[in-house]
């Protein structure tokens, strides 16, 4: 039986691919990532074993959150420069050491 017959996996696989290329593209583009993860789904194209199945779909969504987590770093990291705290006496730092030296 085709593995793609069967709508639960190619829903799963569908999904977890789009939602994977989705977010390589938006935060990994210097590293290639369309053609690692190319690579990684024509490797496994051949899998008909429910339980091999299984287990790629399982490392696909491992791979997507993954990326999510990277993405999610990265815009945190970009945040943090941009808004710099304690630096010129406007973070929490600065607030809490000036109300501990007027007491």
């Amino acid at each position: 039986q085709d593995p793609q017959s069967r709508p639960n996996v190619s829903v799963r696989l569908r999904s977890t691919k789009n939602c994977t290329v989705w977010a390589g593209s938006t935060s990994l583009r210097e590293y290639d990532f369309h053609g690692k993860l190319r690579k990684l789904y024509e490797k496994n194209r051949h899998l008909t074993d429910e339980a091999e199945i299984e287990k790629a779909i399982q490392f696909g969504e491992y791979i997507k959150n993954e990326t999510l987590a990277l993405y999610s770093l990265r815009k945190y990291r970009h945040l943090k420069r941009m808004y710099p705290s304690g630096s010129d006496g406007t973070g929490s730092d600065t607030k809490d050491s000036n109300s501990s030296s007027e007491s």
